[in-house]
């Protein structure tokens, strides 16, 4: 089962500037960060398959159903 408060914390993280979503430049950067790479394309591939209601952005419950529920 999924600890919503550590979630909580990573999931502030990875929302560089706040605004409750995560965007494809945010993934790239947490791939980055964990020592990866990811092209601009495929940042936002990554970025549409997580997106699952296609409204342009990653909200918080997206994110942990990619990361946990797969």
């Amino acid at each position: 089962m999924l600890n919503i408060d550590c979630f909580d914390l990573t999931f502030a993280l990875i929302d560089a500037d706040k605004d409750g979503r995560v965007s494809a430049d945010e993934l790239k950067a947490l791939v980055a960060t964990l020592g990866g790479e990811l092209s601009d394309d495929a940042a936002r591939t990554m970025h549409g398959f997580i997106d699952t209601n296609s409204d342009g952005s990653v909200s918080r419950e997206e994110l942990a159903n990619y990361l946990f529920e797969k």
